[in-house]
């Protein structure tokens, strides 16, 4: 995917690496990777899934933000990045699990977004929120959209991603 669209970043959520998975072994030649695992109480395994990561072109300088946190709602990963001639760009990958409480997930969603915005760059927002935005009558999503409304970004995805048993 990376070859062929000749992506100059990929965000990754439901990444499932774990701290004792090395970055080298996901070896991409020509890009760099930027993680932010699923991590569990000391001295036990992470659980399952999870995961955020971003994918850049070698050449693209990096800078990670100190947006987001530790609670488990959301999962994020947060950076500036510029490049020769090219605008700096602030990127997120984020990954809302489905049992997260909906209302902190919105919150902390809510205080990320806010956060990339008033650096005053461009944001772009990739990830998997969990949310059944075809539907607005499903708890959270007028929040979700007002969020996204307030903060003057777009949604870009229009059609299902998810299609069983039933499309959202």
């Amino acid at each position: 995917l990376l070859e062929q669209q000749q992506l100059d970043i990929l965000c990754v959520s439901e990444s499932w690496l774990r701290p004792d998975i090395s970055s080298r072994v996901l070896v991409f030649p020509g890009y760099t990777i930027t993680r932010c695992d699923r991590t569990g109480p000391p001295r036990s395994r992470a659980p399952r899934g999870g995961g955020v990561a971003i994918l850049t072109r070698e050449q693209l300088k990096l800078t990670t933000l100190d947006i987001g946190g530790a609670d488990t709602a959301v999962e994020s990963l947060w950076l500036s990045v510029t490049g020769a001639g090219r605008r700096t760009v602030i990127v997120g990958a984020i990954y809302r699990p489905p049992s997260s409480p909906i209302a902190r997930g919105l919150e902390l969603i809510e205080e990320q977004l806010r956060a990339a915005v008033t650096t005053c760059q461009p944001v772009i927002v990739l990830g998997d929120f969990n949310f059944d935005l075809m539907d607005d009558t499903k708890p959270g999503i007028r929040d979700f959209k007002r969020i996204i409304n307030d903060h003057n970004l777009t949604q870009l995805v229009d059609e299902p991603t998810h299609i069983h048993p039933t499309p959202t």
